[in-house]
């Protein structure tokens, strides 16, 4: 630690202190220390990264030397963040020690801006009440809850998913939507779908969340909405049949408007034509030739049925 200190003055001796990381016979507390060294010798630690990132992936490695490892990628930033989805991966590996999980949340808020499908790999811990940081009798999802918003840096459609995922206080889960409210939330929930795929607990709540949003008796969802609630409806089907019912109810109840409504606007356009015909039909013989003397033309856009002859 104090080598770690002297900054430019102890760059050069950044392998010996690396050796020290690396030997196993070495007291964890030290090899911890070597670690922490690590972060404050900036661009000398720099192309070690891959050896330290190797000690934080390395289940057979001591945890605290683990959280050592990953303290000193904190400050390595730049050089670290191209192993930013080996850090995810640490992340959901359920049996990796929640102190070595935390520190590596702490990695990646320091690296850069998470994007929504590497934030909910973060959320999904907020389901696992038996891993808290503080011991394994601990639940402590407010911390991941926590994570998954800072290390999105605010985030709208982070924000949007907190709403309704990682176990929010039910009271705070609103029961009146909008539709554009609606609509938005289900957008969010399909960016979502796919990078959930593997974190189980996350990705049954939030089929569950889609089914009770598209449920929602004050959204007054719209024919256009058709194809957003299809691409859910797709995705439940196989595996939330029940949830995808929900979903589908909602389609087949649109399909029946939108039918009515295109019936309605063919209708409205086919009787708007043949008035603009019957008021132009004094003025131009045109017209009295093309459209109304003409029995195939009053046929096909007659739509069977003949006009009397004027």
């Amino acid at each position: 630690m104090a080598l770690g200190n002297l900054g430019d003055a102890a760059a050069k001796y950044v392998p010996d202190i690396l050796n020290f990381l690396k030997d196993e016979k070495v007291n964890a507390n030290v090899r911890s220390g070597a670690a922490v060294a690590l972060v404050n010798l900036g661009d000398a630690a720099a192309k070690y990264v891959p050896d330290i990132l190797n000690f934080l992936k390395d289940e057979k490695v001591n945890a605290n030397v683990r959280s050592g490892a990953a303290v000193a990628l904190v400050n390595l930033g730049d050089a670290a963040a191209k192993y930013v989805p080996d850090i995810l991966n640490i992340l959901k590996d359920e049996k990796v020690s929640a102190n070595v999980r935390s520190n590596a949340a702490e990695v990646l808020g320091k690296i850069k801006q998470l994007k929504l499908e590497e934030v909910i790999i973060i959320l999904n811990y907020a389901y696992e009440p038996n891993q808290g940081i503080f011991g394994p009798d601990t639940g402590n999802f407010e911390f991941w809850r926590f994570w998954s918003y800072f290390l999105s840096g605010g985030n709208h459609e982070v924000k949007r998913l907190l709403i309704w995922l990682g176990r929010p206080e039910r009271k705070a889960i609103p029961g009146q939507l909008t539709h554009d409210e609606g609509k938005k939330t289900l957008e969010v929930f399909l960016k979502t779908w796919e990078p959930s795929k593997g974190l189980d607990r996350l990705r049954e709540d939030l089929a569950e969340q889609i089914s009770i949003v598209a449920q929602n008796k004050k959204v007054n969802w719209k024919w256009q909405d058709i194809g957003l609630l299809q691409s859910h409806y797709n995705n439940l089907k196989t595996f939330y049949p029940t949830k995808a019912y929900a979903v589908q109810s909602q389609i087949i109840n649109l399909e029946g408007w939108q039918w009515f409504f295109k019936a309605r606007n063919t209708i409205i356009a086919h009787i708007a034509f043949w008035l603009a015909l019957i008021f132009a039909y004094p003025k131009f013989p045109q017209i009295q030739a093309i459209f109304f003397w003409n029995p195939w033309v009053r046929r096909i856009l007659g739509v069977g049925y003949k006009l009397p002859c004027l």
